[in-house]
């Protein structure tokens, strides 16, 4: 499945270790893998992403923002903390994340939950006093996740974001752990590259294999695939006189959870064939991933889609309007892209 969702009861470090290396992520209190994400009104694929810390040495220019920010800055590791100083840098930091934003730190570590199964710890640096950069990580029995970075936008010539991955690393070292997860980068999107300076990356191959990032142009990730089918379907309903809007789908991941799904559209793109007067009603063609099958449905727009989500939508995403489509009628499924485009063809004839 492109997304799966997870809420473990009990976590321990060595299944933590598992779920990493099966590309699954923590966020709140649960873990999940997704294989791809949707901003800027695009699609992206997810490479996860970690380091080999057996023999692992920093590079020079490593080496000299960690002797310079030593030097400069107090360093404090222990358990995870959230408090005033803590919730200002994250409220600081809001505005730059790329995907659903929570509204404040205790929810992004542990949402409405009193306790974790997750060991979370952190690394605070202080400028004398005050706290001016943070980094949040879960510690497995041979791993150690990166979470969250956060820093005082006034100290960005110290580079402190980078430094507290660089802190985590050789926190990690210093632990005996082998490998490190600093999150993922995305195919097609450099917004996320800097991860890369940290040193020799493998990334994870979505069939249970690390491979070195350098060779990730031999793998075909989902979003590589879900777009040479749309394309096709593109070209087919042009080719019929099938007028078409191709859309992205931001919401399409909630559509994975247990209790949503088949509810709402599970496709991240989608063309809608533009026919229907009624403001929030469409009819629209998907390519299904898990199935490698084109779908063709009746669905309705949810106009209070903020009631769905935990957490808040970015900026960005709330200015480009974004449609939460629930199913109304499934009207048609086939692999056979022919068949699909002869079938939208005679619907929009009985119909229009």
């Amino acid at each position: 499945m492109l997304v799966q969702y997870y809420f473990p009861q009990s976590l321990s470090p060595a299944r933590l270790d598992r779920y990493l290396a099966a590309g699954w992520f923590r966020g709140a209190n649960m873990l999940y893998r997704s294989q791809l994400i949707c901003f800027k009104e695009d699609l992206y694929s997810v490479i996860n992403i970690r380091l080999k810390l057996e023999g692992y040495t920093f590079s020079k220019s490593l080496r000299k923002v960690l002797k310079r920010n030593d030097a400069r800055f107090r360093i404090q590791v222990g358990p995870a903390q959230v408090d005033e100083a803590r919730e200002r840098l994250y409220e600081a930091h809001k505005g730059r994340f790329k995907g659903f934003v929570f509204d404040n730190l205790y929810q992004f570590l542990y949402s409405d939950s009193w306790s974790s199964v997750f060991d979370t710890r952190e690394i605070a640096v202080y400028d004398g006093d005050v706290l001016v950069a943070l980094s949040y990580f879960d510690v497995g029995k041979n791993s150690m996740a990166s979470l969250l970075g956060l820093y005082d936008h006034s100290y960005s010539a110290y580079s402190l974001g980078t430094y507290t991955m660089l802190l985590e690393i050789r926190e990690a070292i210093q632990s005996g752990l082998k490998f490190y997860y600093p999150g993922y980068v995305l195919d097609g999107f450099d917004g996320f590259d800097y991860k890369l300076r940290l040193g020799n990356m493998q990334c994870y191959d979505w069939k249970g294999r690390w491979r070195p990032f350098e060779n990730r142009g031999r793998i075909l990730f989902s979003g590589q695939q879900i777009k040479e089918k749309v394309t096709e379907l593109c070209s087919a309903l042009s080719n019929a006189d099938v007028s078409f809007t191709y859309r992205v789908n931001p919401f399409f991941s909630i559509s994975y959870l247990e209790h949503l799904f088949g509810e709402f559209i599970q496709s991240c793109i989608y063309l809608d064939c533009q026919v229907v007067q009624e403001p929030d009603r469409s009819l629209i063609i998907e390519y299904i991933f898990e199935e490698d099958a084109y779908q063709l449905s009746w669905v309705m727009e949810i106009y209070k889609y903020q009631d769905f989500f935990e957490a808040e939508l970015p900026n960005e995403l709330v200015e480009s309007n974004p449609r939460l489509l629930s199913y109304e009628d499934v009207i048609y499924r086939t692999s056979d892209l022919g068949q699909m485009v002869q079938k939208i063809k005679e619907i929009l004839i009985l119909h229009f």
